[in-house]
């Protein structure tokens, strides 16, 4: 029981890994507009998952087709989303590629920059 005790509280003191390389870096503020077509599209959310740095988020689009927030920099691929009941009626109108994140549909997220994502 001693040793158990012991390996418990030493993985405590030394962890269980380090942890994964950008995690912590500190989140930019992003801008970005989404359209179709050439046509603003509003109210759902642009979901964005990372390829290498950063982490997975969520950001409410307006009707405008304008969103923000903060991300970690790094390669992202992104998805429209459901954010309100009435996404569903955006989203119907969405080709399905746009519903599921795909490699190779990707945006890199930096500092001062502002994401376009057309869905044409």
């Amino acid at each position: 029981m001693r040793s158990f005790l012991t390996a418990i509280a030493l993985l405590g003191v030394i962890g269980c890994g380090s942890p994964q390389p950008g995690l912590k870096s500190t989140p930019v503020s992003v801008v970005g507009k989404v359209s179709l077509a050439g046509q603003p599209v509003g109210n759902v959310a642009v979901s964005f998952q990372p390829l290498d740095n950063g982490h997975q988020k969520s950001l409410p689009v307006k009707p405008d087709g304008t969103f923000q927030g903060e991300l970690i920099s790094g390669k992202y691929a992104y998805s429209l989303v459901q954010s309100t009941p009435e996404s569903q009626q955006v989203l119907g109108k969405i080709p399905p590629q746009y519903l599921e994140p795909d490699l190779q549909r990707t945006v890199q997220v930096a500092p001062g920059q502002e994401l376009v994502i057309a869905l044409d």
